[in-house]
């Protein structure tokens, strides 16, 4: 037989089976279970007191700091209140696109919520979303409700690994789940 033709023979087996691998791969990367998925990332979420905010500099690098959430609504919105003097106001207003990092305490889980966020600054939402304890409330915003303003994030895309989210085998890739397909990636 000819040696060239078993050699290119071989590599298109071999190329074919890695396709395949990828393929399967990027399935794998996808919640089995949604609820599954979903009960886990709001667990880690509702037990951290302090997440990672992250959003997008004029000059395009990425800011973070550490924000005192609030717990996920039903719809998986979260709150982050700020003055408006705040970095964050400001970079928000030019980009909208943030992501909210929580690692638990364990440090082996960590949900990413990649998401866009809304400033609101009236009164009657201060009130209605007032998540802090009220001494340090008082204390970082004395003339409460004024000045205490609210990024009301909405997720659009969600990554979550450990508590039994195991990772692509291949690709080291978390478990996603795609909350507003119009903002998720192409290919997860």
């Amino acid at each position: 037989m000819n040696k060239a033709l078993v050699y290119s023979t071989t590599i298109g087996a071999c190329l074919l089976f890695s396709v395949m691998l990828l393929t399967a791969a990027s399935a794998v990367s996808q919640p089995a279970d949604r609820q599954v998925f979903l009960d886990t990332v709001l667990s880690i979420i509702n037990e951290a007191e302090y997440t990672t905010l992250i959003t997008v500099g004029e000059d395009g690098f990425p800011r973070a700091r550490t924000v005192k959430p609030s717990g996920a609504d039903d719809d998986l919105t979260i709150w982050v209140a700020t003055r408006p003097q705040t970095r964050k106001v400001h970079q928000i207003s030019h980009n909208p696109k943030v992501e909210l990092h929580y690692i638990a305490d364990d440090y082996k889980s960590y949900v990413s919520i990649m998401g866009l966020a809304r400033l609101h600054s009236s009164p009657k939402v201060a009130r209605e979303h007032d998540f802090f304890p009220r001494a340090l409330r008082d204390k970082l915003w004395p003339g409460f409700p004024n000045e205490y303003q609210l990024f009301e994030i909405k997720p659009v895309w969600i990554e979550a690994l450990g508590r039994g989210i195991k990772p692509d085998r291949y690709t080291w890739k978390p478990q996603s789940l795609c909350i507003d397909a119009a903002h998720c990636p192409k290919k997860p």
